[in-house]
């Protein structure tokens, strides 16, 4: 399993906060991977139809947990149960869907792709009847929201992703298309491997398929929820807050989860507090205007070596 990181919103600040709900995303840290292996994203297809799952690492049913332990647990199916019979039944169509999904190309740096991603995403809500709509500010890829109320419940639980990925050279991928998935067997497991299989696409399809199995079983929610999915976190999320400040009224949430985070090595779930950020600096280094051997300073001197 891997990461999920938890906020929790407490007079206007979000402080660390521990949740027992766990998992985010796949990424190629895979218990016994090799390091010279990881440049490809991953999710393994054998997700789909596990019988346990606990013991196995990487299970969508694990993924599926974000959802699921929402979920009342007075039914005559337990959510887990629920995912598993769910993802077992509808394995071929849960391949299929989310290799469709990988196959629309979402490098950050390209806008028309990022709508692409932005308005199949919001299909997807607005086909289970969620209320969604796109959050935008201009020169900005959307956010897709999404929310679902339940009468009575007095909690709101938002689940945050992000659709972007990382850029990627097709012709230093292994097969030189990146998104085109393509089923692998590795260490007995089979596995799809294309660009954001893993980081993050692999978080939202979980989301989905876990209202899709809840619904299935009968099992209602018992608190609100939230859905905010962004299309610029691997640029940095340079408008994400303003975006989240102009629309503080539908964002806001008792707890956030942050789905993106990186599988330990062990294949254990994990919970990490606080959010994973970058320090950003400029550094201004003054040298000469003009080329110079390697051997001299730009006073002109010969160095010792």
């Amino acid at each position: 399993m891997g990461s999920t990181t938890v906020l929790r919103r407490s007079t206007g600040r979000y402080q660390e906060s521990t949740n027992a709900v766990g998992f985010q995303r796949l990424s190629c840290d895979f218990p016994g991977t090799p390091l010279a292996d990881r440049e490809s994203d991953f999710l393994c297809e054998e997700d789909f139809v596990t019988s346990d799952l606990y013991s196995e690492p990487m299970k969508l049913p694990c993924l599926a947990a974000f959802l699921v332990c929402l979920a009342t647990a007075i039914a005559a199916q337990t959510p887990p149960e629920a995912a598993r019979e769910y993802t077992t039944a509808h394995r071929t169509e849960l391949v299929q869907a989310f290799s469709e999904l990988l196959s629309i190309p979402n490098v950050a740096a390209d806008p028309p792709d990022l709508k692409r991603n932005a308005d199949v995403l919001l299909e997807k809500l607005r086909k289970r009847g969620i209320d969604s709509r796109l959050l935008s500010l201009p020169g900005a890829p959307s956010v897709v929201f999404g929310q679902i109320d339940v009468p009575g419940a007095q909690h709101t639980i938002v689940f945050y992703a992000h659709y972007d990925g990382q850029p990627v050279t097709p012709s230093e991928w292994d097969g030189g298309s990146p998104f085109t998935p393509v089923v692998r067997e590795v260490n007995g497991e089979q596995r799809i491997y294309a660009r954001s299989a893993g980081d993050d696409k692999a978080a939202i399809f979980a989301q989905l398929t876990a209202l899709d199995a809840l619904k299935a079983a009968g099992i209602p929610l018992q608190s609100n929820l939230r859905f905010v999915w962004e299309g610029e976190e691997e640029a940095g999320s340079p408008h994400l807050e303003q975006i989240l400040n102009a629309n503080r009224g539908l964002v806001h949430g008792d707890v956030w989860l942050v789905c993106d985070g990186p599988v330990d090595q062990s294949g254990q779930q994990t919970v990490v507090f606080g959010a994973r950020g970058d320090a950003h600096l400029e550094i201004t280094v003054y040298g000469p205007h003009h080329g110079l051997h390697s051997a001299t300073t730009e006073t002109g001197r010969r160095t010792q070596r």
